[in-house]
């Protein structure tokens, strides 16, 4: 088998991971923590030589990111050093989901923003996947009904967090809002009575 079949030119993704990492490529720390010498860094960003298998794994380590992103697969760094960590992961995670739901239920979600396809996927996994079923179990009212419902439990949600985040906010409003919902659980409760 051809050797060259298994590797990849990594050059623009290392020049990127050296850049927003603040490295200099001139320093002998990183040359010598990378294992490698001055000349195959600069073969390696100027794409004249390609790293094997083993070196773009120890790459991805080094710069704690995916095998997906060194190798141009993925444009997500994921480097969970990263400030924006959780911002590029919300995308990523957001995306997939969004993808998921696409291919495999062949049902189109909520992406108003990067957190609803996440709280779809979340809200799907805890009331149909862990009991083993899809939205290609359901008929087409169920799948509307389940929409609905996580539109209005992603909204609840959403409208909690703004409520927590106001200046008069006190905790005993979501804890008496959370002790209706169960009190409802048990039928001692009505939103419905109590809206009327």
């Amino acid at each position: 088998m051809n050797s060259e079949v298994s590797k990849v030119m990594i050059g623009n993704q290392l020049q990127h991971l050296l850049e927003i990492n603040g490295f200099n490529i001139s320093g002998d720390i990183l040359l010598e923590d990378l294992g490698f010498n001055r000349l195959t860094l600069q073969k390696y960003l100027s794409n004249a030589e390609r790293p094997t298998l083993e070196e773009i794994v120890q790459h991805a380590k080094f710069f704690n990111t995916s095998v997906d992103y060194i190798v141009g697969n993925s444009g997500y760094v994921l480097d969970t050093w990263d400030f924006n960590f959780l911002e590029e992961f919300f995308q990523y995670s957001s995306k997939k989901i969004k993808d998921h739901f696409e291919d495999r239920h062949n049902t189109q979600i909520p992406n108003e923003d990067n957190l609803e396809p996440i709280l779809f996927g979340l809200l799907t996994y805890m009331t149909l996947s862990r009991t083993g079923r899809s939205f290609e179990d359901l008929t087409e009212e169920e799948i509307a009904n389940k929409k609905d419902t996580f539109a209005e439990i992603i909204s609840l949600f959403h409208s909690c967090i703004t409520m927590s985040n106001q200046d008069c906010f006190d905790i005993k409003e979501l804890r008496d809002l959370n002790k209706n919902i169960v009190d409802y659980l048990f039928g001692d409760f009505s939103f419905a009575k109590e809206g009327s």
